[in-house]
């Protein structure tokens, strides 16, 4: 999802056209980041989406509700209190920057201290919805941010707000193409044009840069005075963008790439005509409503494609291993008879060997003038009892081998079946033909079921089978010690040296591992997140808006020494600031 300073803009002219003058009748929060509005306006009921999540912050009108909520957050209800029945008064957006602010006017003469202000800032994972009073004070905030999170400011209750760190760039709203070549003429020489529009124009996203440069016919690498013919076509451009601001005569395109995802933008987006249908579409919010909506969706998709097609894989590892150890037995068809050959000597030579050897030399009666051959034995067997335990070792062997062409095409059928399967998860269109092939597989035995948590266990159940499991969302096996000695039990027991450990920085709480297979490093960043909620919701500042929590391999953990069981140090570890979410089981419970 796109969502740049112009898709601000955009939203903010839809925003003061159909809810300015509007009465707010309820306000939502399906998610810890979002913040739903409904508003009364020009005789209708209007929906207000407001997000700080990382992936999907946004600032505009929506077609219908948000999601039933599952859970209430504190920032809800405080933003109940103060905006129930207020008046939206105004809605303005600081500079060309991806920050909007709503004007409200309050209608409960009981708030001492209303809010006056809803900030939105949009700035991916550093995003938040903030709620000041009528000085600029800022009342509460969907995430708290300390000096100890950030070294350039705080957003927290009762401090005054302070605007994120801002370059001093020219508003493209102010160019006409007089000015552009004016700008133009005073890029330096030896900067690339599309850097120096990036740091000399305020909002130039890499979508919008690839755009104006591919109007204007430019190399983004080429610098600006070397334009040539092509200065005039950029200045054209740029004013061009500058009256559509100050007109706000956007023109919202829906881009439809192949694969059917979808791109919502104030602009079409010429430089994509080669790989996405362009629609223009009536109004930007709802539109970009849907987007995110199936966007969602398609990550939830790929989310249970990749975790099947790593049970896949993994039984395709599996067989594969069983595939070279059945080829290895077919190799030792010759260790089979050099056995037999050993036992049939020392049967012939019984009397020269002494009770008690390690080893002994003996002729070799089977190869004429061959010289004399030497046999390991064991010194506690009598020599017929050696003979018999190489008859029996050269006989287990020869079974092998003669077993094993016939178990390999099984196995390579089974592997073919396999690669077939992951074939079709490549190809699934949606959860339910994922859920229909994992059981298929699983009724004909190639793949394992899948075995799931445990969430109560009673007495005379192993502290093991007690260890809350989950999945993260790419199909990893997270592990939770929810106790001291769940915990002591996942290090002593579960974990392997290369899994990954999460531990709450500082702070007393629970240990979660991460089963990465022997390969950490291709353990994507979502699961880090993921388990670090974990770990970070199975400690004491559960109830944090952010929590800082370390991440090693478990190699790297070891027990203090004398320490009471889950006491741990570790070193070479990396910290993650994530906000505490328990497991979905657990969700009702946290409430």
């Amino acid at each position: 999802m796109v969502f740049d300073a112009l898709c601000c803009a955009c939203s903010l002219a839809e925003l003061r056209e159909h809810l300015v003058g509007g009465t707010i009748r309820e306000v939502y929060q399906p998610e810890r980041l979002e913040l739903w509005l409904r508003v009364f306006a020009q005789g209708r009921e209007r929906y207000l989406c407001l997000s700080a999540s990382a992936q999907f912050a946004r600032a505009h009108l929506a077609p219908s509700p948000p999601r039933a909520q599952e859970r209430t957050f504190p920032f809800v209800l405080f933003a109940r209190k103060h905006l129930l029945g207020a008046a939206v008064c105004g809605v303005s957006q600081v500079a060309f920057d991806r920050i909007i602010k709503f004007e409200v006017q309050p209608t409960n003469p009981r708030l001492a201290d209303p809010v006056r202000t809803i900030v939105v800032e949009i700035m991916g994972k550093h995003s938040n919805i903030i709620l000041l009073n009528n000085v600029g004070t800022i009342l509460e905030a969907a995430k708290h941010i300390t000096a100890d999170l950030s070294r350039v400011r705080t957003v927290l209750p009762h401090v005054d707000y302070v605007r994120p760190p801002f370059r001093d760039r020219l508003d493209p709203a102010a160019l006409d193409e007089e000015r552009a070549r004016e700008l133009i003429a005073q890029a330096p020489s030896d900067q690339p044009v599309g850097k120096w529009l990036r740091d000399a124009v305020d909002g130039m996203s890499e979508v919008l840069l690839k755009e104006l440069l591919f109007r204007a016919g430019a190399d983004p690498e080429t610098p600006a005075q070397e334009l040539g013919e092509q200065t005039r076509a950029l200045a054209r451009v740029l004013a061009e963008l500058g009256q559509i601001l100050r007109e706000r005569a956007f023109s919202p395109t829906r881009h439809v790439r192949a694969d059917g995802s979808e791109l919502v933008y104030p602009l079409p987006l010429h430089h994509l005509q080669r790989e996405a249908r362009l629609e223009r579409i009536p109004l930007f919010g709802p539109a970009l409503a849907f987007a995110v909506e199936a966007e969602r969706a398609n990550m939830a998709l790929a989310a249970q494609r990749a975790a099947l097609a790593r049970r896949i894989a993994r039984e395709i590892d599996r067989r594969r291993e069983r595939l070279a150890r059945l080829e290895r037995d077919v190799a030792r068809r010759e260790e089979a008879r050099q056995l037999r050959r050993r036992a049939e000597l020392l049967l012939a030579h019984m009397r020269l060997v002494p009770v008690g050897a390690r080893e002994v030399t003996l002729p070799n009666i089977f190869l004429e003038g061959a010289p004399p051959e030497t046999i390991p034995l064991n010194p506690e067997l009598s020599p017929q009892a050696n003979a018999e335990r190489l008859f029996r070792r050269s006989k287990s062997l020869e079974r092998a081998a003669e077993r094993a062409p016939e178990r390999m095409r099984a196995v390579a059928e089974e592997i073919a079946l396999l690669e077939r399967a992951a074939a079709e998860v490549a190809q699934a269109q949606d959860a339910g033909e994922l859920r229909a092939l994992a059981r298929r597989l699983e009724e004909r035995g190639l793949l394992r079921r899948e075995q799931q948590p445990k969430q109560r266990a009673g007495r005379g159940v192993r502290a093991e089978d007690r260890l809350l499991r989950l999945l993260s969302p790419d199909g990893y096996q997270v592990v939770v010690g929810r106790s001291a000695a769940e915990s002591d039990e996942i290090l002593r027991h579960i974990a392997d040296p290369d899994d990954l450990w999460f531990h709450a920085r500082d702070i007393r709480g629970g240990h979660v591992i991460v089963r990465t297979n022997r390969q950490p490093e291709r353990v994507p960043e979502s699961t880090v997140e993921f388990a670090a909620q974990i770990a970070a919701y199975y400690s004491k500042a559960r109830h944090s808006r952010l929590v800082p929590v370390d991440y090693t391999l478990k190699k790297h953990v070891r027990r203090a020494r004398g320490g009471a069981p889950g006491l741990h140090i570790y070193d070479q570890a990396k910290t993650v600031i994530v906000e505490p979410r328990p497991p979905a089981s657990e969700e009702h419970s946290a409430q």
